[in-house]
């Protein structure tokens, strides 16, 4: 029969059919993937030290409200006791899922920096993954680990002030003015809660009493010798504030933030404006390159045992990171931007800004085989804005988000977005961090 007289469903039907073979086809080899079981060869995880008090001075905060600031348990920047409950929840759920993958406490390798947040949060860390020990210590020597998680400061980086400068406006829409008129509506919302300077804050930097820190000007400022930089006035308020408010709020789970005005509504609409400041500045490529390149080529170098280019990272580091299963390092949101930056990776968890890195936050990568092959995924890691507040004392599992790699594949499409080689990960990074050097 030929197709003029072949009834006209018929003909639909074939074209529908075709259509899906073509389709199923196409499919075919991520179809093929999911059906082989994958098995964990390596995970290397970057957190963020949990919960901790405000690290800016009382003079400071007082620069910014006139209000009474709360008063914290602990000294300025340390981990609470409710720091450490936190994260004790969120990694004694992490204990079954690695179990499962085969990762063993004599597997796992914990490197810390050396504030007292970050050695306390590895501490808990090592406690809920091993609550019978079998962990080896958590390495926190200055001599080792302070380079790797600020090698400005410890003098083996320098920034180029000038592309440093560059880059934070041209991330920050142009010009700093550009990017507090972008946030304006949640500034000044704020601004309504901390409301107005204190006589004595807006007589220093030339203000009318009444004035609130939105009245500021805002400006780029290198601190300490060039070995820091950030954003003062309005801005630095700003992203300094909507982060207390976060801090307390994981705090104190029996009250609101803010003197009560900031409850978990008002935080999401508020964190935004923390993010999108400390991005502009830690993100910016030459502040990313500066303070994380070292810490990311360590990352990946761990994660494919193999060192791509590693000279400034002791072996005391190096080696036991590149034997465990598992590598831990404990740091800042400041390392955990800047590694974000350099190998291109994006997150949101649920509830929080692009890129938000809350208390206990992790960037995870991890290397699989499946079959013949081997990949690498991402992922971020952290608990919910509802799981911070509360105050139930019982294991809380954490949202985990994957990240595209998409970017990193010699041809795009060919596999999964969350996956890439090992070996178009080891370019991506040498590209973007060894190479830029």
């Amino acid at each position: 029969m030929d197709n003029n007289k072949m009834p006209r469903f018929k003909i639909y039907a074939i074209k529908i059919i075709t259509i899906f073979l073509l389709l199923f086809a196409a499919l075919a080899p991520t179809r093929g993937y999911a059906a082989e079981k994958s098995v964990l060869l390596k995970e290397v995880v970057l957190s963020r030290h949990g919960v901790r008090s405000p690290t800016q001075p009382a003079a400071k905060l007082a620069e910014w409200s006139a209000k009474p600031w709360p008063r914290w348990p602990v000294r300025a920047g340390h981990l609470t006791t409710r720091g450490s409950s936190l994260i004790s929840r969120q990694w004694t759920t992490e204990r079954a899922r690695l179990e499962s993958l085969g990762v063993t406490p004599d597997k796992i390798f914990i490197c810390a920096d050396v504030d007292q947040r970050t050695k306390a949060t590895a501490d808990a860390i090592s406690e809920a993954l091993a609550p019978q020990g079998g962990i080896t210590p958590v390495l926190s020597a200055r001599a080792f680990v302070y380079p790797i998680f600020h090698p400005v400061e410890a003098g083996f980086a320098d920034f180029d002030t000038d592309a440093v400068r560059r880059d934070i406006m041209k991330n920050a829409g142009g010009s700093l003015t550009a990017l507090q008129q972008e946030l304006a509506p949640k500034i000044s919302m704020l601004a309504d809660i901390t409301g107005p300077l204190s006589e004595r804050a807006a007589a220093k930097a030339g203000r009318l009493y009444g004035s609130t820190f939105a009245d500021l000007p805002s400006e780029i400022e290198f601190r300490d010798g060039d070995r820091s930089v950030g954003t003062t006035g309005a801005l630095g308020a700003a992203s300094g504030i909507v982060e207390i408010f976060l801090l307390e709020y994981c705090q104190w789970p029996e009250k609101n933030a803010g003197w009560g005005a900031a409850d978990a509504m008002i935080l999401r609409d508020l964190l935004p404006v923390h993010s999108r400041i400390f991005d502009a500045v830690n993100r910016a490529p030459s502040v990313a390159r500066t303070r994380a390149g070292e810490l990311t080529m360590l990352l990946a170098s761990s994660l494919l045992s193999e060192e791509l280019c590693l000279a400034k990272v002791p072996d005391a580091v190096k080696e036991p990171a590149a034997a465990a299963k598992a590598a831990i390092f404990v740091g800042h949101d400041t390392n955990i931007a800047g590694v974000g930056a350099l190998i291109g990776a994006d997150w949101q968890l649920p509830g929080f800004a692009k890129n938000e890195v809350p208390p206990g936050g992790a960037l995870v990568l991890s290397l699989w085989q499946r079959g013949k092959e081997r990949y690498v995924t991402a992922e971020f890691t952290g608990l919910s804005l509802e799981a911070l507040h509360s105050d139930a004392d019982q294991p809380v599992p954490a949202d985990r988000y994957q990240i595209s790699l998409s970017h990193m594949q010699r041809k795009p499409g060919t596999r999964p977005a969350g996956e890439c080689s090992p070996e178009e990960f080891a370019d991506w990074v040498n590209n973007r961090v060894a190479n830029a050097r």
